[in-house]
């Protein structure tokens, strides 16, 4: 079931964009469940109360100008379906919610606090999960550089002989023992990530 929001300071367009969204989704066959706001502070504070999180990754998939009409509500629900099937996610435990957040979105994890701190592009979540945990959970894409730290290996910037220095500038030192390891599963990384790229 997908979750909507739908939020606009006049009733009769939310009402439409309602309408016009619930019978694209039924075009579709998609199941939707439409929650709606008539101000942007209700909206936040609906979030943050739902998700009991402080922040998370927006990707804008589509921006829409009103007055909307049902061929745009269609075409925007078709790409998010389509990007959702592509998306590999993981489930996660914050608070008393299950949430499930997108792989791409996680920047690295590390043990912290009695579970794990997990950076994301949109800012930082904690679970009571143990990072090994949440290492099974993860698909290949992701890469422990020391013990309770695990990144996302298309956030890396490069592997230096002793440390790991990711885009946005923040440098964690490799395992000493499996230094030789993780740089060559970076290196298989980086080839494989090159030969899909020519491939497509």
């Amino acid at each position: 079931m997908i979750k909507i929001a739908i939020c606009d300071d006049e009733k009769k367009e939310l009402e439409n964009i309602h309408t016009l969204l619930m019978s694209a989704s039924q075009e579709l066959g998609a199941v939707c469940r439409c929650s709606l706001f008539d101000s942007g502070e209700k909206l936040l504070d609906e979030v943050e109360r739902e998700h009991a999180v402080d922040a998370f990754a927006l990707e804008a998939l589509h921006y829409l100008v009103k007055p909307v009409d049902a061929d745009q509500l269609q075409t925007v629900l078709e790409r998010y379906l389509k990007r959702a099937a592509r998306k590999r996610t993981v489930e996660i435990r914050i608070g008393r919610d299950n949430i499930r957040l997108s792989e791409e979105s996680i920047q690295y994890l590390e043990s912290a606090r009695n579970g794990t701190d997990i950076h994301t592009a949109g800012g930082l979540l904690h679970t009571a999960m143990p990072t090994g945990a949440l290492e099974q959970k993860l698909g290949q894409d992701f890469l422990k550089i020391q013990r309770g730290f695990i990144v996302n290996m298309h956030y890396i910037e490069k592997v230096t002989s002793e440390s790991c220095i990711l885009k946005n500038g923040f440098t964690a030192l490799l395992s000493r023992r499996d230094r030789q390891k993780i740089r060559t599963a970076y290196r298989e990384f980086i080839f494989n990530v090159a030969e899909g790229s020519e491939d497509t």
